[in-house]
């Protein structure tokens, strides 16, 4: 699993190398699901967030849950820990893995006409209409990475 944590990191900084920031927001609506599918037939693993930017990252019932449940709980400069959940009905396992904003991160989801300039942030919205990711200070819970562990077949 660290190994698309950092694939999913180490791409998206080349893309921003490469391309800027807006050209990484292209980036992302085009690749982030392919690379987090990799496990797909044992193992899914996704992002989502209280504040999402693509409405396929939406939180369910229970990612909502533990979204809540993380940010009531969040103290200033520090990071939380990540939460499992065991499922007996369906013998699956859910490790949530909660994303911090960093600094570089405000490029894209910091304050709009300010920390985002206007080329990043007119992509931006022609690529995600429905935007909510946006407005984050540094040290804010961005989100949560989700892996469901299920049993093999």
């Amino acid at each position: 699993m660290v190994a698309t944590f950092d694939s999913l990191r180490n791409s998206l900084l080349r893309a921003i190398g490469t391309q800027g920031f807006d050209g990484a927001i292209t980036f992302c609506s085009e690749n982030a699901f392919v690379l987090t599918n990799t496990y797909a037939d044992s193992v899914s693993i996704e992002r989502t967030a209280l504040r999402y930017r693509n409405p396929k990252n939406k939180p369910d019932s229970l990612e909502q849950v533990i979204l809540e449940n993380i940010a009531s709980e969040l103290k200033p400069g520090a990071v939380p820990g990540a939460r499992i959940i065991r499922d007996g009905l369906n013998r699956e396992i859910h490790y949530f893995k909660p994303i911090m904003m960093q600094s570089m991160c405000l490029n894209c989801h910091g304050k709009t006409n300010d920390q985002i300039n206007e080329k990043t942030l007119t992509r931006i919205r022609q690529l995600y209409p429905e935007d909510r990711a946006v407005n984050f200070k540094e040290g804010d819970l961005r989100g949560v990475w989700h892996i469901i562990f299920r049993p093999r077949k």
